[in-house]
């Protein structure tokens, strides 16, 4: 099992459903510009809701695990769904 993000490469787009790809893009529902710049601490605690425990308490870290390891933030697809 090949994961990405914490999340289960299938090799089917979650957009037009074509399911025979080669290779697929991970796509950040809630960017990693968003969570690393712009989110508020509040923010922050009410998406680390998803992440299994325990959760980091840093700032840092815990955008670091955001952005890596919170699988309901990604979606896969195919690269011109990506585009």
């Amino acid at each position: 099992m090949v994961k990405r993000y914490g999340k289960e490469v299938t090799n089917k787009c979650t957009i037009c459903g074509r399911s025979d790809l080669k290779k697929s893009d991970m796509h950040h529902i809630i960017g990693r510009t968003f969570i690393n710049e712009r989110a508020t601490k509040n923010d922050l605690r009410y998406l680390a809701k998803g992440l299994k425990k325990p959760v980091p308490k840093k700032l840092d870290d815990l955008r670091k695990a955001l952005i890596n390891k919170l699988p309901s933030n990604i979606t896969e697809m195919c690269k011109k769904c990506h585009s």
